[in-house]
């Protein structure tokens, strides 16, 4: 049986982040606590489209490796990879989560339209920036039952990204990590993570719903450096002197 990945199975982390609504917990600044059906979630604190961000403190951590889950709900007809917005920041409909001012791409839990469904659309397909560091699922899996208004509709009763529920030929759940992400960064950072709650349309028409959150930093490593005095003959024949030595780390 496939090891469960949760931070690669090893030590050193440091939680960041730790949402979840089932316990109580209450939404993290910038998001709006809101429940239907006697299920509670976090949901964008506007009724327009956009991309809605809660901001995590990195707590001065150098780090290179970030791991995490999140679990969220699909309202309405959530699209996943939006055409007309794929050459932006944006880039889905969903849950996306970077680092830095400048927006650093790290992961997303997408919903909608998905590239891993038995029959997936061509023109909703992950821009450049993403890749392959991303999880995608639909919370409306059953084109056989038709909704008398779509777009007021919460799929509460299939929650995205937890690896189950997804019907035959869509390849969605079959990550054995599912829900939890792993990511090593090019390079090591002290950058605060971001995450971000994005719709391209109005809360009206559809809306991602979080739950569950959570977020690790896995500190850098830092070696020790070693010096080395080293000849090839005996102390007698020749000699390596040294009366000054400094080192500098950036």
């Amino acid at each position: 049986m496939e090891q469960r990945l949760e931070c690669n199975n090893i030590g050193g982390w440091t939680r960041i982040a730790s949402v979840n609504i089932t316990r109580g917990d209450e939404c993290p600044t910038g998001w709006n606590k809101s429940s239907h059906d006697g299920i509670s979630f976090c949901r964008s604190p506007s009724d327009s489209g956009g991309c809605y961000p809660v901001v995590f403190s990195s707590k001065e951590i150098n780090y290179q490796k970030v791991c995490g889950m999140a679990r969220g709900y699909q309202k309405g007809t959530i699209d996943a990879f939006v055409p007309i917005w794929v050459d932006t920041d944006v880039g889905l409909d969903g849950l996306t989560i970077t680092h830095g001012s400048y927006a650093s791409y790290i992961w997303s839990y997408v919903a909608g339209i998905c590239p891993c469904a038995a029959h997936p659309d061509s023109s909703y397909l992950p821009p450049s920036f993403i890749g392959s560091n991303y999880y995608c699922e639909s919370g409306n899996n059953n084109s056989t039952i038709i909704y008398p208004n779509i777009f007021d509709t919460y799929f509460l009763h299939n929650p995205l990204w937890d690896g189950l529920g997804c019907p035959t030929g869509n390849t969605c759940c079959d990550n054995p990590n599912l829900p939890w992400f792993y990511r090593e960064l090019d390079m090591a950072t002290v950058d605060d993570v971001e995450v971000r709650i994005c719709a391209n349309e109005a809360f009206s028409n559809e809306a991602l719903l979080v739950d569950q959150l959570e977020l690790e930093l896995d500190m850098a490593t830092i070696d020790d450096i070693e010096v080395g005095l080293c000849t090839n003959d005996t102390f007698s024949d020749e000699q390596v002197l040294v009366d000054q030595l400094e080192l500098y780390i950036q």
